[in-house]
């Protein structure tokens, strides 16, 4: 992984700053700034070797990104609820909240496994399967 300026700028500015930083000081800031980057990556390094861990991560990932869409920020969403019946969502709706966890993951869903998905639950679902299949498939 190469390390951008935007990582490595605060890393500089903490060592340089002052002689009396500890290293232990620097490498906790050293590992918020990492971990914060390394945060909306589809792939996390850090979970590579757990097993369930990612599975809720996922599930985090998506009832945060149904929660900041604008027109479900005031609802009250649950893994299952569904978007157009539960939560009033037309299907440009939809499509946008489908854009935003494509962005979130860095992936593209075909448009029709796109319709498919009309419960947090079935985007976690079907991401978790994604997830698994890359693991297969690097092993």
């Amino acid at each position: 992984m190469v390390l951008g300026m935007s990582i490595v700028r605060p890393l500089l500015r903490a060592v340089t700053a002052s002689r009396s930083v500890s290293y232990v000081n620097v490498a906790n800031r050293f590992t918020a700034v990492v971990t914060d980057a390394m945060q909306f990556s589809f792939y996390n390094p850090r979970r590579a070797f757990s097993t369930e861990d990612y599975k809720q991560s996922i599930q985090d990932r998506v009832m945060n990104v149904c929660k900041t869409y604008d027109k479900l920020a005031n609802s009250n969403i649950s893994f299952s609820s569904d978007f157009n019946k539960d939560l009033g969502l037309d299907s440009l709706d939809h499509v946008e909240l489908i854009m935003m966890i494509e962005d979130e993951f860095g992936l593209e869903i075909p448009d029709v496994e796109a319709e498919k998905l009309q419960t947090p639950q079935c985007i976690a679902d079907m991401l978790i399967k994604k997830k698994e299949q890359m693991m297969k498939l690097d092993s």
